[in-house]
């Protein structure tokens, strides 16, 4: 008895001994979020000599002639980020799109990752994408980063991207190495819409879609469905033109019930005179952008994925 009450009070000994170990071992840091990366400094960004620093996601630099209108600039792009440990270290990596212009038509695309270090973030691995690229969507699988991207094709021109890829990298020895695919990209068009539901944010660039007016839109079989604030609705929908996402919608139709309040009459009525003039799709940083214009009326309306508004 007195033998097993002793070895009862070592086990019991050693297990308090480990807890008070565990205990004592810090929890590694969590990862730099969209805040702190729009205020963090960036590095290896192309024809940038050492690293700017983002303010809310902004950074300029001077003008390149004394006085004059061009200057460089960066920024964030878009609110994407994705979270993950890259190189399994236990440390938890950032990864998020930033983009620099030299202040011309030249938009240089970059993927940055970033944790957090003894003097905060640190973005220690950085890609360059691209000149114009557009970003789809932004994630982590299986410790790579893939990134659904519209990238320029061999035949397109500078201003007008065509080609839908996903690309994938790793972190090798703190570097980004690309993953190569061999998959054919493919073009462009409304079946790139095919699979997901969008949300309207935005009526344009700085104007946000009022709280509690609902109007969504998805694709299938050659037509946009989806509801508009009080009613479901629904647009024949082709590919048109010589520029890859071109479109053209036509045919629109929906349900007759009255709105409940003027506010969602007005969006309706609003969103559906937008929609018919619908003549082009693009992304901008992980939302969907669709085009629109007639003689002298031209704006474009932003989505964003449903399933972010469902996660938050």
């Amino acid at each position: 008895m007195i033998k097993q009450n002793i070895h009862q009070w070592l086990l019991t000994i050693v297990a308090a001994l480990a807890c008070t170990s565990a205990l004592a071992i810090p929890p590694p840091p969590s990862a730099p979020d969209l805040q702190d990366l729009a205020n963090s400094s960036y590095q290896g960004l192309v024809d940038v000599e050492g690293a700017i620093t983002l303010e809310d996601g902004q950074w300029q630099g001077e003008p390149w002639v004394e006085g004059g209108a061009s200057v460089p600039s960066a920024q964030l792009v878009g609110t994407l980020v994705a979270q993950g440990d890259l190189d399994h270290d236990g440390r938890t990596e950032s990864v998020n799109f930033v983009n620099y212009s030299t202040g011309g038509t030249g938009q240089l695309l970059h993927l940055a990752v970033s944790r957090f270090d003894e003097k905060g973030v640190d973005n220690f691995a950085t890609a360059f994408l691209g000149d114009r690229v557009m970003v789809r969507d932004l994630r982590i699988e299986d410790g790579k980063i893939v990134a659904d991207l519209i990238q320029a094709g061999p035949d397109d021109g500078a201003c007008c991207p065509g080609d839908v890829v996903t690309r994938t990298w790793r972190l090798q020895d703190g570097e980004l190495q690309e993953v190569l695919s061999d998959k054919e990209p493919e073009r462009l068009s409304a079946n790139t819409l095919g699979g997901s539901e969008w949300v309207l944010s935005r009526w344009s660039f700085d104007e946000t879609v009022e709280e509690g007016i609902a109007i969504t839109l998805s694709h299938a079989d050659g037509k946009f469905t989806g509801r508009s604030a009080c009613n479901r609705y629904f647009a024949g929908v082709s590919d048109v033109g010589d520029v890859a996402g071109g479109i053209e919608v036509a045919g629109i139709g929906g349900t007759r019930m009255a709105c409940t309040e003027e506010r969602l009459t007005q969006a309706e009525d609003r969103y559906l005179k937008a929609l018919q003039m619908v003549n082009r799709i693009s992304f901008m940083g992980g939302e969907l952008v669709l085009s629109w214009g007639e003689g002298s009326k031209f704006g474009s309306l932003f989505f964003r994925p449903a399933r972010d508004l469902k996660s938050m």
